[in-house]
């Protein structure tokens, strides 16, 4: 009887020192998806700022970390305006019959 008590102990023991750490399923192919997106979005908004802001790109920034503040952020009115909202569609147009011209191939 002494020995089954000592076992439980050790037992309660050991399942007392148990630490589970959580773990998020996350599947890999949604998360690069996702990563891909997020990157399309930048690089419009580069593109955007590059093409129709009229800022030359040679002229040096004031700072590195104003130039690291700024990328990916579009101004909401050069966004708005009607040149760049018709090159944007024609640019996703372009990116669609590339997927579609892709899918025809495989």
């Amino acid at each position: 009887n002494a020995n089954e008590t000592l076992s439980t102990l050790q037992y309660a023991n050991r399942a007392r020192n148990i630490r589970n750490a959580p773990t998020r399923n996350v599947d890999a192919t949604a998360l690069e998806l996702q990563r891909l997106r997020s990157l399309a979005n930048v690089l419009k908004c580069e593109l955007i700022k590059n093409r129709f802001s009229g800022v030359n790109p040679e002229v040096e920034r004031q700072t590195d970390s104003e130039y690291t503040n700024e990328v990916g952020i579009l101004n909401e009115e050069l966004a708005m305006r009607d040149d760049v909202v018709s090159y944007m569609n024609l640019i996703d147009q372009k990116a669609a019959e590339l997927v579609g011209s892709t899918a025809n191939v495989t």
